[in-house]
Parts: C-alpha cells; structure tokens; sequence
C-alpha cells in the first residue's frame, strides 16, 4: 500500500461530496486526494474521510492517504486516486503556523492568471497556470449570498489580493455556510482552487478560510 502523508487544508463542497486537499508533510507540495467517480467529477464521500473508527477526517488532520497513483490532468495536476481499499490513519493534528512553516503564503500577480471568477482552460498554458490550488493572503471580505439561475441561494466572496478586486467568487467551505450576508473578514488566508472545466471554463473557488488578527 502507498501512502502519502497530508496536512489536510479542505474538505469543500463538491457535487454534495467532498474536495479533500492538502499538502505533502515533508514536501510542502499540494495533494488533492480525488475518487474515479466520474459523475461527481472525482469527490470524495463521507465514507472515503472516515477513519476506522467512524470518525471523520478533519482540517488540519495530519492524515496517511493510502492511494493508487498519480492521475494528474492538465488543469488539475496535483491529483492522486484514493485506494478505497484501506482506512486513512491519522498522525495528528497541525496549526496553520505549521503550514506556513513548511508552505509559506503563495504570492502571484492574479489568482489563476486572471482577476476574474473564471479562466478560460486554453487560457491556462499561456498564462502560466500548472497548478489548481493555492494559499494567498487576502483582505476585506465580504460575504454575499446571490441566487443563481435556478434560484438557488450560492455563496460568493469578495475581497482584495495584491491591491485588485476579486469580486463574487464562490465559496465552498461549509464551515461558512451559515454566515449572515454581509459579514466582513479584514484579513484571512484562503486556500483558492480551480474545478473541472466546465463549457470550456475552469471556474475559481474559495475552498477554504481561515481568519487572521494580525496587521
């Protein structure tokens, strides 16, 4: 059995399942650990985060993913299939001090390439993009509940990253689904990520927040 140990920073919303991502302990490198379910685009269900125990895995969870192999696509490069075959174990737990000491923040011009909420895919090479997920440092959010064209109420942030305005991203983390519109964050880290494309479009999200106190 292959094992990777992974800091979990996600577990976020995907096709009523779950994005598990993180990063490699003793390498900083990103991991989104992904199923081969294809009709939910790879998410991972309840059963697949549960140690053996019945609890689940957690942010922040160290964590023994047992997987297959690496199956990287080209706008998700950093995923590894999960061997259903086995339990992850835990190896405890971490604080985001530990992340930053081994993943500092990621600066970049734009998140993805671009300052909007979606890049097109043939868009990505040119731009540079060969990564879906990243830890950034934001400022001044505000959360906004907006209903989309099925009328269902979605989620969406907007903030600031290197003196630009993102606005209306999407928000996957549930820990943040019960948050009052209009609620503000000065500061925050956030784990963003690119899905699937979609119609030609990799659509960005806010996977993860974590707030911050300090200037």
């Amino acid at each position: 059995m292959k094992t990777k140990k992974i800091i979990i920073l996600t577990e976020s919303s995907k096709f009523k399942n779950n994005c598990v991502a993180g990063i490699e302990k003793d390498t900083g490198k990103w991991i989104r650990v992904v199923s081969d379910d294809e009709d939910t685009y790879g998410a991972l269900t309840k059963d697949d985060i549960m140690y053996k125990d019945g609890t689940m895995c957690e942010v922040m969870d160290i964590v023994n993913v047992p997987y297959v192999k690496a199956v990287p696509t080209k706008t998700q490069p950093e995923n590894i299939l999960i061997d259903r075959n086995y339990y992850l174990t835990k190896d405890g737990v971490a604080t985001l001090d530990d992340v930053l000491e081994i993943h500092p923040k990621e600066i970049n011009d734009y998140i993805f390439g671009t300052r909007y909420s979606s890049v097109k895919e043939e868009y990505l090479e040119e731009l540079g993009v060969d990564y879906s997920l990243t830890l950034i440092k934001v400022k001044k959010l505000v959360f906004n509940w907006r209903e989309n064209n099925k009328g269902q109420l979605k989620l969406k942030v907007t903030f600031k990253y290197n003196d630009i305005k993102y606005e209306d991203m999407s928000v996957t983390d549930p820990d943040f689904y019960e948050v009052e519109e209009g609620t503000t964050l000065k500061k925050a880290y956030v784990v963003a990520s690119i899905g699937t494309p979609y119609n030609g479009a990799c659509y960005k999200f806010i996977a993860k927040v974590f707030p911050i106190d300090d200037i």
